[in-house]
């Protein structure tokens, strides 16, 4: 019934004959157009540092889709700021570690990374891709930059000085200082340092640690730095009775 069905490229010869006519056209078979590639990676533009501590940070953003309709997989670097991508190093510790596993689309990938240095800016930059890297990987473009600051070391303990001191009543004060030291005994400057005490019938304490008399007893005498106290106990004693300088009789010489 002439339906021309294609097989394969190229032209052949179209011939309709009746009796002994005949009639003929072309037909021209094309290759079909090739499909379109897979959508690359989406890109990560949410990038943001949730939390830090002095030698860690907690990075969060919203997954993307990996061009083929699954959630991507990830490399997270990061370096001291200004980070450039092409030296910055991907992470190797922590939860962060590359390649990160996506989960779902458009769901939240909160991840954490050590072995940062304390009191130091970093950045942090991902990009999301499929495949295996170093090997077939396809690549996303580039997420923002995050940026954050790592926190000071961690104060692991607080020392007050003196140790148990005695006061008396009424006399000058006592001077308190405190020396944070962290894990490895290493001391910390630079701490803010809260003074409190624990009877404020005894003495009262300045800002700055300087403990007045009011009376005798004993309190407890409390430095704290963050969340770790270092404490010693101030005894006030009440002061030694004047002693006699001269006694006057009276009456004067009286005659009975």
């Amino acid at each position: 019934n002439g339906l021309a069905t294609s097989v394969a490229a190229g032209s052949t010869t179209i011939t309709a004959t009746s009796g002994t006519v005949s009639g003929t056209t072309t037909l021209t078979v094309t290759a079909p157009p090739p499909p379109p590639p897979p959508a690359p990676p989406g890109a990560v533009s949410d990038l943001s540092v949730v939390s830090t501590t002095d030698t860690s940070a907690t990075l969060t953003f919203t997954q993307v889709a990996d061009g083929l309709g699954n959630a991507a997989s990830y490399d997270v670097r990061y370096a001291l700021a200004p980070l450039a991508w092409g030296t910055a190093a991907s992470m190797t510790r922590g939860s962060c570690t590359t390649p990160v596993a996506g989960t779902a689309i458009g769901s939240p990938l909160t991840c954490r990374l050590y072995g940062l240095t304390a009191s130091t800016a970093y950045q942090f930059e991902v990009i999301a891709f499929r495949g295996t890297l170093n090997s077939n990987a396809v690549f996303g473009t580039l997420s923002n930059v995050a940026s954050a600051t790592t926190q000071p070391t961690a104060v692991a303990s607080v020392t007050v000085t003196p140790v148990a001191p005695t006061m008396v009543v009424g006399a000058a004060g006592v001077q308190f200082s405190a020396v944070t030291k962290d894990a490895s005994g290493n001391v910390l400057t630079g701490r803010t340092i809260t003074w409190s005490l624990s009877n404020t019938r005894v003495a009262t304490i300045s800002a700055n640690g300087l403990a007045t008399s009011v009376a005798a007893g004993t309190s407890t005498i409390t430095a704290t730095s963050g969340t770790v106290n270092g404490t010693t106990t101030l005894t006030v004693t009440a002061p030694p009775p004047v002693p006699v300088a001269s006694v006057t009789v009276t009456p004067v010489a009286p005659t009975a």
